[in-house]
């Protein structure tokens, strides 16, 4: 599933996909929202999906969120698989830019899991974009991986200073 706004200088696209395989039971679920908005004279975008995965062979899950305003953006991606009798995957992805007369700022979020199959494998990335030379950026991943379970999260923000 995909969706997509652009309003002024601010965009906002977030996709989520699932895929489930099994020999008695497979359940996938996708729900994807991307918005824009003009609110005390600042522009505010962002977007935010979730997809779900449930079988009793494989389960599968990605998603993909980029927002970006003026000056700064961000971007997070995540994928979850799991394989087995009772495999579960899960991904969700968020990302907001706001824009004001003197800063943007872009922040993201993204949380993948799979679990309680035979194997499991999950993975977050988050990047930042700006083209000022004012501008601060920080990016934190985090991984768990158990014999039947495997989370792996994200965390991206941008400030960029205007300079004009």
């Amino acid at each position: 599933m995909l969706d997509s706004v652009t309003a002024g200088n601010i965009s906002s696209t977030t996709m989520t996909n699932a895929a489930a395989t099994g020999l008695t039971y497979a359940e996938t679920n996708t729900k994807v929202m991307t918005y824009a908005k003009a609110k005390l004279g600042n522009l505010i975008t962002g977007g935010k999906g979730v997809a779900t995965a449930r079988s009793d062979v494989l389960a599968f899950t990605q998603g993909l969120s980029l927002s970006s305003a003026n000056t700064a953006a961000v971007s997070v991606e995540g994928t979850a698989l799991a394989i087995g009798e009772d495999a579960y995957a899960k991904t969700f992805v968020f990302t907001k830019a706001i824009s004001t007369r003197h800063v943007d700022i872009a922040i993201g979020r993204v949380r993948s899991v799979a679990c309680c199959g035979a194997d499991n494998y999950t993975n977050a990335q988050a990047s930042t974009i700006t083209n000022q030379d004012s501008s601060i950026s920080h990016i934190r991943t985090n991984q768990i991986n158990t014999r039947r379970l495997s989370i792996s999260s994200a965390t991206a923000i941008v400030i960029s200073i205007n300079n004009h």
